[in-house]
C-alpha cells in the first residue's frame, strides 16, 4: 500500500520505468536482427529465442523495476531452472533439491504475508470478504474472489502470473489523497468492481497486454481529493475496471 505523496515527481517513476522497457525492447530488436542475419550460432540462438528466457526477461523487469519482486524472483526461478534442464541437463538429484528448496521459498513468501497482513478479517459463504483498508495479493496458477469492505481504501499490490483475482469494491470508500495500486499481470489478470464516484487514472505499461475502464457509469465531475492510480505493467495479460 502506498500513499502518493505529493512532493514526489511521477515524471521520474514513469522516466526510470519506461528507460528499462525501452533498453529491453532495443535488446530484443538487436536479438532479431542478428537472427535475420544468421550471426547466432544456433545453440545460441535456441537459448535466446526460447520461453525460458522469455519469463526470465519479464522476471527482471518485474524485479528491477514494478515493486513485484517476489513475482519476478519466482518466474527467474522457473525459467533458469528449465532452461539449464533443456540446455545443459539436470541429474534427478538437482531437480528434486530445486523442487524442494523452491516449494519452501514459496512456502516462506506466504509465511511472511501471514504475519504481515493485519488481522482485521471477517468471512462468510460466497466470496471472501476483507475489511483491510489495502490489497496484498499475489495469484500464481490460480485465482481468486474477494469482497473489499473498507470506509479508507488506501490502494496495494496485485501481481497475478498464470491466474486472476477480482475484488470487489462495491461498498468501499477512497481514503482522502492520492493512493496507488501497483498491478503485474503476466499470462494473468485482475478484475476491480468500483463505486461509480470513484475517480480513477491509469498509468499501466501494456506489452501484448492492456488495461481497460469499461464501467458503464461515472459520476460527473469526480472529486481530485480522492484519487486511486492504477500503476504497474500487464504483459500478455492484462484488467478490467467495472461497475453495476
Amino acid at each position: 500500500m502506498r500513499r502518493e505523496d505529493e512532493n514526489e515527481s511521477p515524471r521520474i517513476y514513469h522516466g526510470s520505468r519506461n528507460l528499462l522497457l525501452g533498453v529491453v525492447l532495443i535488446l530484443v530488436g538487436i536479438a532479431v536482427f542478428f537472427k535475420s542475419l544468421g550471426i547466432f550460432p544456433y545453440e545460441t540462438e535456441r537459448v535466446i529465442f526460447s520461453w525460458q528466457m522469455l519469463l526470465i526477461a519479464i522476471g527482471v523487469i518485474m524485479v528491477t523495476n514494478f515493486r513485484s519482486r517476489i513475482g519476478g524472483l519466482i518466474l527467474i526461478l522457473i525459467g533458469g531452472f528449465f532452461l539449464l534442464e533443456e540446455f545443459s541437463g539436470l541429474s534427478g538429484e538437482m531437480r528434486s533439491l530445486f523442487w524442494a528448496f523452491f516449494f519452501i521459498f514459496i512456502g516462506l513468501v506466504i509465511m511472511f504475508r501471514a504475519f504481515r497482513m493485519p488481522v482485521r478479517r471477517r468471512y462468510w459463504h460466497g466470496p471472501v470478504t476483507d475489511s483491510l483498508d489495502y490489497i496484498d495479493e499475489v495469484a500464481i496458477l490460480g485465482g481468486s474472489e474477494k469482497r473489499i469492505n473498507s470506509q479508507n481504501f488506501c490502494g496495494g499490490h496485485v501481481t497475478n502470473i498464470f491466474g486472476g483475482s477480482t475484488f470487489d469494491l462495491s461498498d468501499s470508500r477512497l481514503a482522502p489523497g492520492k493512493h496507488v495500486l501497483d498491478v503485474v499481470s503476466v499470462f494473468g489478470g485482475f478484475k476491480l468492481i468500483v463505486p461509480s464516484d470513484w475517480n480513477i487514472k491509469l498509468e499501466v505499461t501494456a506489452i501484448l497486454g492492456g488495461v481497460s475502464d469499461k464501467r458503464s457509469r461515472i459520476n460527473e465531475n469526480l472529486s481530485e481529493e480522492r484519487v486511486l492510480i492504477i500503476r504497474g505493467i500487464a504483459i500478455f495479460g492484462g484488467g478490467e475496471i467495472k461497475n453495476f
